[in-house]
């Protein structure tokens, strides 16, 4: 009857290992690749630029996303287009993005944020249209960035001064977070919202706990500043350690013992190796990582009991 008697090929699932393993291979590739000639597309376009006049410059500009466009949707009707999708998504978002660059270097227009807000929203529609992860991701970052360019600017300052004012960066991860557990996120998508949501959570609290005078809050001394965001790093770190296990989150428990090492490790460059003995510092870690390990058992225990 000319079906696939092989499941693993006729549904496209992972039965054994060494499918699993080989699919997480090419999953990686794939993406190196997407990155590659997302990569070449934009720095073609740069080398050869100064060879054109400025109708072609324009008329090349608009052609090249409509181009990947095109692929894109062609994509969707082929009969392996899962992997090859994702890379024309990611080439036809960097396409936008090099539209947006080299209309604004031609008409010279100011840099400004309103472009974050046009990539943030291309990489969402990617993702949601043809089920791109990697144009979330980027999407989902720029958006981010848009939104911690704006009280920047409302406080008289340049736009790209965002990245030293990281506490905005706080609400954007804990917005990203909750859009993962909302009753109409997508399945596949919820685990990438909140690794998003966290890892902008936890970078803005570790450059605040190193940095205090980074922070909006009005300070003399940025020294309280940066204890108070030191200990919500830990304590955020720890609760994502053990939401992740009660949950089955294993993204997120890894997040957390990152960011705990981390913050452990940039504790201990500033002041542990001065005021504390090395063997103290680390047997006070070893003793910290198996007590959470044992936590951790626990409530595995508990949640394999509960029927």
């Amino acid at each position: 009857m000319g079906d696939d008697p092989d499941p693993a090929r006729q549904f496209d699932v992972d039965l054994t290992a060494t499918q699993h393993s080989l699919s997480f291979s090419l999953r990686l590739t794939t993406l190196v690749g997407a990155v590659g000639l997302s990569a070449a597309v934009i720095l073609i376009l740069r080398r050869y630029w100064g060879w054109f006049v400025l109708p072609a410059q324009v008329s090349i500009a608009m052609l090249a996303p409509a181009l990947a466009f095109a692929a894109l949707e062609w994509s969707v009707h082929h009969p392996r287009r899962d992997r090859l999708t994702g890379v024309l998504a990611l080439v036809a978002f960097a396409a936008c993005v090099a539209n947006v660059e080299i209309l604004g270097t031609v008409f010279a227009f100011t840099p400004g944020p309103a472009a974050l807000f046009v990539f943030g929203v291309t990489g969402l529609a990617l993702a949601y249209g043809y089920g791109s992860r990697t144009t979330l991701v980027a999407g989902a970052l720029c958006l981010a960035a848009f939104v911690m360019a704006i009280p920047v600017i409302v406080m008289g300052g340049w736009w790209t001064e965002a990245l030293r004012r990281p506490e905005t960066a706080i609400l954007c991860g804990m917005g990203y977070v909750a859009v993962s557990v909302l009753p109409t996120a997508r399945a596949d998508f919820a685990p990438w919202w909140r690794g998003i949501g966290f890892g902008l959570v936890g970078a803005a609290l570790a450059m605040l706990g190193v940095n205090g005078s980074m922070s909006w809050l009005p300070a003399a001394d940025s020294r309280p500043i940066e204890v108070s965001y030191t200990i919500t790093a830990f304590l955020v770190g720890l609760t994502m350690i053990v939401t992740g296990a009660r949950r089955r989150w294993f993204g997120v428990s890894v997040g957390g013992a990152v960011l705990v090492l981390v913050m452990l490790a940039i504790e201990y460059v500033e002041w542990a190796h001065t005021h504390v003995p090395q063997w103290l510092f680390f047997l006070a870690i070893g003793g910290a990582a198996l007590a959470t390990g044992r936590l951790l058992q626990r409530l595995g225990a508990s949640g394999a009991d509960t029927p």
